[in-house]
Parts: C-alpha cells; sequence; structure tokens
C-alpha cells in the first residue's frame, strides 16, 4: 500500500544533542512551513513534555476541526496521554488520531472515542509505525507527515524504512555533558533496512543566525520531490535568507518546555 511523504524535522546541537540548548521556534516553524504537512507524527513522551496535563483547560472552548490545520497523530500504545481535551482545543493543529496496538487497555480506546480522537491499532507490543502510516494515508487521505518527536521514534521510523527526508537545523553550540541524548538512538545493532540509512544531500544553507539547515533524502521520490519543488519555485540564492515566521509563531504545534524521546 502506499506511504504518506515523511521528513523527520528537528534541532540538533553541533554535537549530536537534542536537548540543552535554546531553540529559535520561529525560525524553526518558519523553515517547516516548505512541506505543508497534513499531518504531525510525534511520541508520547514528546506530547507529555509539551501539555501540562494540571492546566485547566475552557471546555467552553469548541474543540478544533479546522482541516487547514494538520492532524495531530502521536503514537501511544503504552495509554500515556489523558490530555485529549486541552490537545483539540490548540489552535495549531487539529486532534487527532492516536496509533495503539491489540495490546493497549479496552478503557484507553474507550477514552479516546469519547474525545472524539480516532484511533489505529496496529501490531504487536509495538505499534507497527509502516502500517499504521499505510492506513493514514488510505482511509485519512494523509499525503505528507512532517515528524516532530524524540530519537526513540525518529530511530523507530528509520528502521522501518518509512522515512523520505531528514532535515536538521544546527544552530553554532555546543552542548556538551553525559548522558548524551541523540537525535537517532538505537540504531547500531538492530535490524535496519539497507534504503533507511542511506541518505543523499538535497541542500544547505545558512538561516537566521548562523544556523546550518541541512537537508537529506533517504528514498528515490525525496529526490523527485526536491527537484520538482526547485523546478517550480526557483530559489533565491541569498547566504543568510531567513524564512517568514509570523504564521509559524501562531500555528506552532508542541510548545517545547523540554525536550524527551
Amino acid at each position: 500500500m502506499p506511504l504518506p511523504y515523511v521528513v523527520i524535522h528537528n534541532a540538533v546541537s553541533i554535537d549530536g544533542r537534542i536537548d540543552g540548548f535554546p531553540v529559535d521556534l520561529g525560525l524553526f516553524y518558519g523553515v517547516a512551513e516548505r512541506w505543508h504537512e497534513d499531518a504531525i507524527l510525534a511520541g508520547s513522551d514528546t506530547i507529555l513534555a509539551a501539555v501540562d496535563p494540571d492546566e485547566p483547560v475552557d471546555l467552553d472552548t469548541e474543540p478544533t476541526y479546522d482541516r487547514k490545520l494538520p492532524l495531530l497523530v502521536v503514537a501511544d500504545s503504552g495509554a500515556r496521554i489523558t490530555t485529549g481535551p486541552s490537545l483539540r482545543r490548540q489552535p495549531y493543529f487539529r486532534a487527532g488520531a492516536v496509533l495503539c496496538t491489540p495490546e493497549t487497555p479496552r478503557e484507553y480506546i474507550d477514552y479516546l472515542a469519547s474525545e472524539s480522537i480516532t484511533t489505529i491499532i496496529t501490531g504487536s507490543g509495538h505499534v507497527d509505525l509502516r502500517e499504521a502510516l499505510e492506513q493514514l494515508h488510505a482511509h485519512m487521505r494523509i499525503e505528507t507527515v512532517r515528524v516532530e518527536s524524540g530519537g526513540t521514534l525518529n530511530a523507530a521510523l528509520l528502521r522501518a524504512g518509512v522515512v523520505d527526508e531528514v532535515s536538521l537545523m544546527v544552530p553554532p553550540v555546543l552542548v556538551g555533558n553525559a548522558p548524551v541524548r541523540t537525535l537517532f538512538p538505537a540504531l547500531e545493532g538492530a535490524p535496519v533496512s539497507p534504503s533507511a540509512l542511506g541518505g543523499q544531500i538535497l541542500a544547505t544553507e545558512t538561516v537566521g543566525d548562523g544556523v546550518l539547515w541541512a537537508r537529506w533524502a533517504f528514498s528515490p521520490r525525496a529526490i523527485e520531490r526536491d527537484a520538482a519543488a526547485r523546478r517550480a519555485a526557483p530559489a533565491v540564492a541569498s547566504p543568510n535568507r531567513t524564512p517568514p515566521s509570523s504564521a509559524a509563531i501562531e500555528r506552532r504545534p508542541l510548545p517545547r518546555r523540554r525536550r524527551r524521546d
């Protein structure tokens, strides 16, 4: 079955850390606008780090159903996310769908249904990410997915061989300090699809205040898509171009209090 186009977009320090340094959110999401994603895929840890479960929710505010906004998709087979009312009222995305397994407690599935959140049940023990993405494409018309998560989900997607593009924003900072939490842990010694490891550089440029933005293709269609985009709208060379950030600030999906896997 066809898969949506999957791009991992993240910020990382020079020494490979995904935490311990400030991220220019306007710049980060301004760059992310290039993909016009239909869905944002996140792990449960990322959601738990971003949403305060004790924050009061105004239930008089209508949930967000605007189909112009990306769908929030969360991998949560462990039944950890219980902030449905808050997520459904965020102005940055429309919630949503949760990826579960047959082992996910029935009570949690019922809770998600009561919050009008779709569940996709696949895999055994762990979510079958390939099958989940196939279902998102087939049944929810998701064409492009931007992954906003920590290393655990990033690595799982690479191992599944479903990543088309990796986009990294590297500010001129070194973090150091152990333990080191990297962007793609758990790749060494794991059964990784060969196609998931052979990337081809698409572009590099400097944006904002000395931030290196680099993109790699991990599938043939990523190369084709990038070439088509260049033909349709050739970029004007600029050594320090800053993408528009006003819209990104208004619709940024996951406020970053702290970063987790």
